[in-house]
């Protein structure tokens, strides 16, 4: 097992002058204690005592770190401790952390936006949804699954290419299950419904064709709306569809 490592005499000297400055509120001093140059203790240090003064300026130098530095350890606490923290300039100090060359940093930052309940998480969890490496792809797609169902009234404010997107993303059994669980946000429902259609599988056509025979006249509508729009069903495959959807759902989608 590898020994802990503490901090030199300097280091050590390096951590009382940045709890001198924080104590007199000097923080563009401590700024300097964020570069490269720094060890990771005095890094992480520097960047909890810009996060505990609340400052804008001083949080938004914590995300600029976040964006550029490439020690897992030392982003990890960073992240922990913003997490704490409330308001718009903690979120946005996070956010930087989709900026980071690591994916393992891009992967904690899913977590911890996991964590928040603003409305614009779900955009960025959406980026990290698809995010060029597997590892992150996989972690944000698990953490959205629970999310969405969840939080589907939440989903269901926020803009509709982002509720398109986020079901995109999901795997199909989830959006299943969100269409025969109850009722769905518009938006939530229609993203859903022409996922499915999307997809060249019976079994899904056939989920959809069920919708259609429901009594629900929104849901059946837009089902029978997105299996018309899907180029791969062909006349035959929609005459018998038709057969079993009521009047009023044929005269409002045709």
């Amino acid at each position: 097992m590898a020994k802990k490592r503490f901090p030199s005499v300097s280091g050590t000297r390096t951590l009382r002058r940045i709890a001198s400055l924080k104590d007199v509120g000097d923080l563009d001093s401590i700024r300097i204690y964020l570069r490269p140059t720094r060890s990771p203790a005095v890094r992480e240090a520097a960047a909890k005592s810009l996060i505990a003064s609340g400052q804008p300026e001083a949080i938004r130098a914590v995300g600029e770190l976040l964006a550029q530095d490439k020690n897992e350890g030392l982003c990890k606490e960073i992240l922990r401790t913003l997490l704490m923290i409330r308001g718009p300039h903690a979120l946005a100090a996070i956010v930087r952390g989709l900026e980071s060359p690591n994916p393992y940093v891009r992967s904690e930052v899913a977590r911890v936006l996991n964590s928040r309940r603003e409305r614009s998480v779900w955009s960025y969890l959406l980026r990290l949804a698809r995010d060029p490496a597997k590892a992150v792809q996989q972690r944000t797609r698990r953490l959205l699954h629970k999310r969405v169902r969840e939080n589907t009234e939440d989903l269901g404010k926020t803009r509709k290419q982002v509720v398109k997107g986020i079901i995109s993303v999901l795997p199909m059994q989830t959006v299943e299950a969100l269409l025969m669980g109850s009722e769905l946000p518009p938006k939530v429902q229609d993203a859903a419904i022409h996922r499915l259609a999307e997809t060249r599988k019976q079994a899904s056509l056939e989920f959809l064709v069920r919708m259609c025979a429901q009594g629900d006249v929104q849901g059946s509508a837009a089902a029978l709306d997105a299996i018309e729009a899907n180029p791969y069903v062909t006349a035959e495959m929609l005459l018998p569809i038709l057969d079993k959807v009521s009047p009023s759902i044929y005269a409002r989608v045709f």
